[in-house]
This record gives C-alpha cells, structure tokens and sequence, in this order.
C-alpha cells in the first residue's frame, strides 16, 4: 500500500505542475526539476510516517527503511550510491605547432567525427590563428561541449564551455578582429601556463569528481559549483566521461524509488 501511495501521490503532483506550466505557457513540458519537486511532497509524508529514514552521513547518501513494529524483525536495506552515471565523451587533443593549413582538414576531420571536447595543454607552441580557427569551427555544431585544459604535466586544470566561449565571442562590439584578439590572448595564456589568466575567462571551472566517487561528493560539487556537468578524473588526468547533473538527479531519484519499492513489497 505504501509503495501504491507513494507513486499515486508523486504522479498527482507531476501532473499538477505540467498541467499549470501548460496552463500559463500553452505548452506541455515535464523537465526534470518538476520530478524534483514532485517527490519532495512525498518523502516529506514517507519520513514523517516513519516508513523510511533519510540519512545523510559520512558515509554517503543512503535511504534507509525504518520498518514498522510489524517489520521490526527486519533488517534494514540500503540504497547504494556507487556507480556514477558517467557519460563517455569523444575527445580530441590540439597539435601544438602546426600551421592553419594543417589543422583546417583536421579540424574538418573533428566535426565529422562529432567530437565533444577538444583538450589544450599549457606550453609553448598555441598560434592564436589556429585557436580562432578551432573556435569557430567547433563550437557551433551540437555535439561540441568544451574545452578542456591541461597543466604542462599533463594533469587537469580545468574546463571552458563552448558556450560560454561562444558568448564571450558573442557580445556586442566583437568584430572578427576583437574575436581573433580573444583567441590570441588564449593562446598567450597558454603559452605562459598563465593560470590566473586561464582562470579569469568567463565560464572557467576547475570542478570534476574523481572517478572512484559516490554520487553524493558528485552532487555536492555540483550544487557547490553551480555547475552543469563535471569532467571525470582518475589518477588527476581525465578520463574521457563527465558526470551530467540532469542525469546524476534522475539517478538518484530512480535509487530513491527503488528503495521504495522494496518498502512496499513488505
């Protein structure tokens, strides 16, 4: 019955939020916050019921059936948190030193191959006429996310969305000119290893979650960051996946609901 209540009582909420959105949008849209903030309503009713037990501890995110005193010869069952939801994302790095008539059929080569992330590593050798080239080129298409930098060791620094790239070439006043005179200054920072620089571009994070994480460090980091996604790292380099917010909270919510249907089956 609980279990029956619960998605009963989640699905009446879900509906009543897509329902008022189309009301005053015209138009009929569930986005993943609306999941959210309809299962708060229905946790808040399960723990005051005394039917699970929320606990956030040291250990990590865990939702913990306190059975009823019919149950109370039952041991309690855990929601595991393991096992990151990690996207695999295509990358590609940049090759230092070579002319703009070498890197245009790579670069064509990259968009056909619908790279995701494009990976600078700090050193001499970055031409600002070739980092232009890589911008305009790549991040118009969908399937490019960002770029992602490297120390001089090869170790992860950080990353700059290709939005956030995008709108920075974007803003009122920037000619060809002042958008070759961004990608020059890039490549400036890159060749000093000019962290303070790199770190000063609109839309910079040097966030991640580390590959052997739990999924609550992941979501920490990411409400700590405010950011949409978090490059995966082991060992300090990356290793090729990112963890999305949309998909880690549905994770999360699914690990939820799965804990609540072992309550119900009691």
């Amino acid at each position: 019955m609980a279990i029956v209540l619960s998605v009963g009582g989640f699905l009446v909420c879900l509906i009543a939020i897509a329902t008022t959105r189309a009301l005053s949008r015209q138009k009929l849209e569930i986005k993943s916050s609306d999941a959210i903030t309809a299962v708060m309503p229905v946790l808040v009713w399960l723990v005051a019921s005394g039917r699970i037990n929320l606990k956030v501890g040291a250990d990590g995110f865990q939702v913990t059936q306190a059975i009823k005193s019919a149950y109370s010869g039952s041991a309690p069952q855990t929601v595991g948190v393991a096992d990151l939801p990690v996207d695999r994302v295509v990358g590609a790095s940049r090759q230092i030193k070579s002319p703009l008539s070498e890197v245009k059929p790579r670069v064509d080569l990259l968009v056909k191959n619908r790279v995701q992330v494009l990976v600078f590593t700090m050193g001499t050798g970055h031409q600002g006429e070739v980092v232009d080239y890589y911008f305009r080129t790549l991040i118009p298409h969908p399937s490019f996310r960002f770029f992602l930098i490297n120390s001089q060791d090869g170790k992860y620094f950080g990353v700059i969305p290709a939005q956030s790239v995008q709108d920075l070439l974007s803003q009122e006043g920037a000619n060809d000119s002042r958008k070759g005179a961004l990608a020059a200054q890039f490549a400036g920072f890159l060749n000093d290893s000019d962290k303070a620089g790199i770190r000063a571009i609109p839309g910079f994070s040097d966030a991640s979650v580390d590959a052997h994480a739990d999924k609550l460090a992941a979501l920490r980091e990411l409400n700590k960051e405010n950011v949409a996604f978090l490059p995966v790292i082991k060992n300090g380099q990356f290793d090729n996946g990112i963890v999305d917010r949309q998909r880690l909270v549905t994770s999360v919510l699914v690990d939820i609901y799965d804990g609540l249907a072992d309550v119900g089956t009691k």
